[in-house]
Parts: structure tokens; sequence; C-alpha cells
């Protein structure tokens, strides 16, 4: 009995040391506002989750969301995206307007 659960223990162990998962860190979030953690256990107790779980789950999904584009990605996207479109001459439109 006690040496299956020393092999139980060290296939456990070789798959944590295989996938490099050697410990999961602890984060620490101070200064939460009660209402703030109230919401959190309240959305976690509608899941029928502990707050730990929602709190995970809400981390995961904002981790696995895109990056935000730094001001030089914006700017070529913004660039492509009129290049693609033909622009009327703002001169002609003003002169229009302007013999009305």
């Amino acid at each position: 009995m006690l040496i299956n659960l020393i092999l139980i223990f060290a296939d456990f162990c070789y798959y944590f040391i295989e996938k490099e998962i050697l410990f999961m860190p602890d984060v620490l979030v101070r200064d939460v506002e009660p209402a703030i953690l109230e919401k959190l256990k309240v959305r976690a107790d509608r899941s029928g989750r502990s707050l730990q779980m929602e709190v995970q789950i809400i981390l995961k999904d904002a981790a696995a969301k895109a990056e935000p584009l730094s001001e030089l990605e914006t700017a070529r996207k913004i660039r492509e995206s009129l290049q693609i479109k033909e622009h009327s001459d703002s001169a002609e439109l003003l002169r229009e307007d302007r013999q009305r």
C-alpha cells in the first residue's frame, strides 16, 4: 500500500516536472473595495464556485484577450483603412458649399 502511494506520488511529481509546472505562484491583491469584493462573492456564488476560483477565471479571461495595439500600430491600421477607400476632394466640396 505504501509503495503504491509512493509510486503514484512519483508519477505525479514526474508529470509536473515534465510539464515544467513545479508550483503555482500566489497573487495577493491589497485594498480591494468592499463593494467590489461583495460583487465578486455574489458572482462566484451564482456560478457555484469559490471566490478564489472565480478570481482565477476572471484573470485567465483577461490574460487571454489580445494585447492593446501600440500608438504606432494604431496609426498604421488607420492609415491602411483609409487607403482602401476613395476620398473626395475637400476643396471641391468647399467650392460647392460656398456657391450655395
